[in-house]
């Protein structure tokens, strides 16, 4: 990596939920989809589960960030967009996950220090860690253990 690309920092999606947003690496980020089959059968599955989407020949689960953590869900006036992202364990079912976002997410560049830690802040159950970027909240999620768990319970 040479001096320019270091001091470029991170390319980063920020997805915005109902009560917080999430920050991913771009690239973690495959795409962006504006339908999905909501799941008509609900026997069994857990709450968080949404649905599915066909993406590039594969069935992908669509489900809400916040019912994984046990929060409330609640669906916006607008239609929800599926940020389609890719899991990091080809062992799975399942090649990536579509997260219900409230918006269409939004591009930053994170510098190098910029990203602050929030210690005190209540960490969710599937979150690696809790940060503040100019002033905004955002939470970074898990996506390997959130992969693990739709690949025990789908």
């Amino acid at each position: 990596m040479n001096a320019e690309q270091r001091s470029a920092g991170l390319r980063a999606l920020l997805l915005p939920l109902r009560q917080a947003s999430l920050l991913l690496p771009q690239n973690a980020v495959a795409d962006i989809s504006f339908h999905y089959e909501k799941a008509r059968d609900r026997q069994g599955k857990p709450d968080w589960f949404h649905g599915d989407l066909y993406w590039h020949g594969n069935n992908v689960p669509v489900i809400s960030y916040e019912k994984l953590n046990g929060q409330a869900y609640v669906p916006g006036h607008h239609k929800e967009k599926i940020a389609i992202c890719n899991l990091l364990d080809a062992s799975g079912n399942y090649p990536a996950v579509g997260i219900l976002v409230r918006a269409v997410p939004r591009m930053l560049q994170v510098e190098e220090g910029v990203l602050l830690t929030e210690e005190s802040a209540v960490k969710d159950s599937f979150a690696l860690a809790n940060v503040r970027f100019h002033g905004e909240s955002m939470i970074i999620p898990d996506i390997q253990k959130i992969g693990r768990e739709i690949n025990r319970t789908l």
